[in-house]
Order: structure tokens, then C-alpha cells, then sequence
């Protein structure tokens, strides 16, 4: 039989069944995208030239490999003041990790120890600061390529001559150590000597601008002048420049430090003849990102990552540049593949989002169908069992009229017999008033029997009534 409470109950649950299921589809439809924590990596960039651009780019490539990081990069213009309020606007946005190549060495450290005091992994990279107060540094070892700079010039030119060094600013470690390691190794040839240096101390970015204005004058005034170390391809390059305008440029060996590759770079430099040799100085842009990458997955990392270098000549230069643009446009591509990797992501993502609301809406439609055809099978129960009941009904009425028949014929029944049952006592008791009524007044009655008589009549009248 038919239940209103119970179907209410089942179209509650049928109502809350769908629910779920609608909610279930659309979290799993948005889960794959929503699942991963976006990872975000803050580098601080000290300044920019063509060796730290390369640096960026090596870093946004490997980023491609991580498609649920994001590296922001603020770059501070050889202002150390500036880069300090970037470093703090990085950690305004919560990064969690950040690395910064520091302008200076001193005025970064306490900004450096900061950050490593609250819990936030720092990572220096090329440059180092006053404290060993950071989780890792990444660069090449300045000290050494500054001996093997003195070495191989000692091994061409017969560990003999004289030398002008062409520092960058002496406030940053690079300069101060690539300084130190060439002069340490320069104490093993006695036959050689630095007679005269330009850069040191001077503010950062006037390197070209102090060897324009000194150079000249130290060609002249050292007529033996022989070795030319710069402390990076640019500046060694630029002094090649001056000293070929002078007709020098023949009886000087050049050196420089960076072995960038491309049009102006270090190795372009050498296999054209105007670097004699160049170190190359890796940017550690691919290193800094994985190692930021494995402290965020807590992974053990090293303290001090130090990058090999090499001597670049005439006689690897041209294999070296060949091999290091073949390498350059492999990366390309590979961004290349990965850029089509993430729209074909992207495209798959929506495809699936959108299977996933197709089957939604089939389940959806099947549980609707299921409940309309469960309506209709409680409607239908519903029906019979109101025709059941009607038919119940209509046999209780027969019942009833069958009942109201019989009651209908009994009554007749009395009211026929209480009718004949009087007409029978009213004949003769008319009869018998009709006795009194004559006798009454006869005189041959006494005066009891008149009473009697009269009583008589009284109680046949009252008989009569009833």
C-alpha cells in the first residue's frame, strides 16, 4: 500500500544523493588543478649585463620544469640600498625561497642574516656576504680561477712578464677573491709582477670608464708591458680595444674571465683573436633553481655548491662555442616542447573537466530518470491502492443501503402493526364509550353505578387516546 511518509523520505534522500554527487564531480573535476601548493622562488638580481642575463635565462628555463613554481625577479641596478628594498618586498609576498645575487658583500649581510634568522631559506648566488649565515651558495670558486688565471698565463708566456690587472669594484667577493687567488699563485713566479692595476675600490659599473682614462697612460708608461688579466671578458676586451688603437695590441696577452657564449661573448672573443684565452664562469642559474626546488621538497642540499671552470684558447674555442650554441639551442627547444607541453596540458585539462561534467550530467539524468520512474511506480502503487479502497468503499455503502433497506422495512413493519394494534383497541373500546356514554343517563342507575359507569368511560376515553 501506498505511504506518503515513506516517499517523502525517499525524495529527501534522492534530493541529498544528488547533491553529493554533483558536489563530488565538480571537486573532482577541479581537484587535479587545486591539489599542488603553487611553489614561489624570489631571486633579488644585483644588477644586469650580458653575463647575468644569461644567468635569468638559465633560470627560466629550468623553471619550465617545475610548471607548479613561479620565480619572480627584481633586479636592483648595482644599488645596494635599492636591492635591499626589493629583498623585502619579495618577503612582503611570502616567497619560500629566495636567492639573491649581492651587489656588495657588507651591506647585504645583515639583510641576508635576517632572513636566515626567520626560517626562510636563502640561497647566495656568484656573490657571497660577510657571514655564513645562509642555507646554500652557489657559484664558481673565485679564489681558484684567479690562480689558474696566473698559471696559464705563467705557462705561455714562460713564467715571465710584466702584468696589468683590470679589477671589478673590490667591494664584491668575486673581485676580491679571482684578486687574491692570482696574486697567492703569482708569488711561484718570481720573473712575474703586477706593475700596475686599474678598478679596485672604485663604485660598481665604472670599470670601462676607469680603463679609458688609465689605460692609455699605462701603456706608455710600461713599454714591457706584456699580460693584460682582466677580471672579466668586457673589461679584458676593452683594454684589447685601447691597445690596438695604440699598435700594442700584438705584443699583449689578453685574458679574461666569463666564456659567455653568443655574438659578444667571451668564447666568440678568443676564436676572433681578441682574447688570448678566456675562464669560463658558470652563472649557476640552473643550479640555484634545483637547489631551491630540493629545499622546498625537503631534500639535503650542500652549503657551499661550487661550480668547475675551464680554460677557454684558440685552440677549444671554436669546438666549445660550436658544442655550447648547439647545447643553448637544444634548451630552446626543449622551452619550446615544454611551452606546447603545458598548452596540450591545458587543453587535456579542459577536455577532462569537461568529461568529467558530461558524465556528471548522464549520472545526473539517469538519477532523475530513476526517480521519474520511480514516481510513477509509487503513483501507480498509489492508484491501486486507492482503488482498492474505493471498491471498499462502494461494497460498505451497498452494505449500508442493504442495512438501511432492512431498517427502512422494520419500521414499516412496526409502524404497520402499531397501526392495525390500534385500530383493533379503538373499535371496541368506541364500543364500550358508546355503552357508557348510553347508560349514563338512565335513571334505573343508582348513584354508585353512574360513578362506576363514569369511571369506566373515563379510562376507555384514555385507552383511546393512547
Amino acid at each position: 500500500m501506498f505511504n506518503l511518509p515513506t516517499y517523502q523520505k525517499f525524495s529527501k534522500t534522492l534530493r541529498c544523493l544528488t547533491l553529493a554527487l554533483v558536489t563530488v564531480f565538480v571537486f573532482t573535476a577541479c581537484q587535479k588543478t587545486t591539489s599542488k601548493k603553487k611553489i614561489t622562488i624570489g631571486f633579488s638580481q644585483c644588477c644586469q649585463d650580458p653575463w647575468r642575463t644569461v644567468m635569468n635565462k638559465e633560470m627560466l628555463r629550468e623553471m619550465d620544469f617545475y610548471p607548479q613554481a613561479e620565480l619572480i625577479i627584481k633586479e636592483a641596478g648595482s644599488e645596494s640600498v635599492k636591492q635591499i628594498a626589493q629583498i623585502r618586498e619579495l618577503l612582503n609576498l611570502n616567497v619560500d625561497v629566495i636567492i639573491i645575487a649581492p651587489n656588495e658583500s657588507e651591506p647585504l649581510t645583515e639583510i641576508v642574516e635576517e632572513i636566515y634568522d626567520k626560517g626562510i631559506p636563502v640561497i647566495l648566488i656568484d656573490r657571497e656576504t660577510e657571514s655564513e649565515q645562509y642555507t646554500a651558495y652557489i657559484g664558481a670558486d673565485n679564489y681558484e680561477i684567479g690562480k689558474t688565471a696566473c698559471h696559464y698565463m705563467a705557462s705561455q708566456m714562460n713564467e715571465q712578464g710584466e702584468i696589468v690587472e683590470l679589477q671589478m669594484a673590490m667591494s664584491i667577493s668575486p673581485a676580491q677573491d679571482r684578486s687574491n687567488g692570482f696574486r697567492d699563485a703569482l708569488k711561484n713566479y718570481p720573473n712575474m709582477k703586477i706593475v700596475a692595476t686599474i678598478g679596485g675600490d672604485l663604485e660598481i659599473g665604472r670599470e670601462i670608464t676607469n680603463i679609458d682614462r688609465d689605460f692609455p697612460a699605462i701603456l706608455a708608461e710600461h713599454p714591457d708591458l706584456t699580460l693584460v688579466y682582466g677580471h672579466t671578458d668586457i673589461i679584458a676586451e676593452r683594454a684589447y680595444r685601447i691597445a690596438r688603437d695604440k699598435g700594442k695590441a700584438n705584443q699583449l696577452f689578453f685574458l679574461g674571465v666569463d666564456g659567455l657564449t653568443g655574438k659578444n661573448g667571451g668564447i666568440q672573443m678568443v676564436e676572433d683573436g681578441i682574447l688570448n684565452a678566456s675562464l669560463v664562469y658558470p652563472t649557476g642559474g640552473t643550479e640555484s633553481i634545483r637547489t631551491a626546488m630540493a629545499i622546498v621538497n625537503n631534500l639535503p642540499v650542500e652549503k657551499r655548491n661550487l661550480l668547475n671552470s675551464t680554460v677557454i684558447n684558440s685552440e677549444n674555442a671554436r669546438i666549445i662555442n660550436f658544442q655550447m650554441e648547439k647545447v643553448l639551442s637544444l634548451q630552446e627547444g626543449i622551452s619550446e616542447q615544454k611551452q606546447l607541453t603545458r598548452e596540450l596540458e591545458s587543453i587535456y585539462q579542459n577536455q577532462q573537466n569537461l568529461i568529467f561534467v558530461l558524465i556528471g550530467s548522464l549520472l545526473l539524468t539517469i538519477i532523475l530518470g530513476g526517480s521519474f520512474w520511480r514516481s510513477l511506480q509509487l503513483k501507480k502503487e498509489a492508484n491501486h491502492s486507492l482503488q482498492l479502497k474505493n471498491e471498499e468503499v462502494l461494497k460498505q455503502q451497498e452494505q449500508l443501503m442493504l442495512l438501511s433497506q432492512e431498517v427502512r422495512h422494520a419500521t414499516q413493519a412496526k409502524v404497520d402493526f402499531f397501526t392495525n394494534i390500534s385500530h383493533e383497541f379503538k373499535t371496541p373500546l368506541t364500543l364500550i364509550m358508546g355503552c357508557a356514554e348510553d347508560l349514563l343517563p338512565s335513571p334505573k342507575l343508582n348513584k354508585d353505578m353512574q360513578q362506576g359507569m363514569l369511571l369506566i368511560k373515563e379510562n376507555a376515553n384514555r385507552l383511546l387516546r393512547l
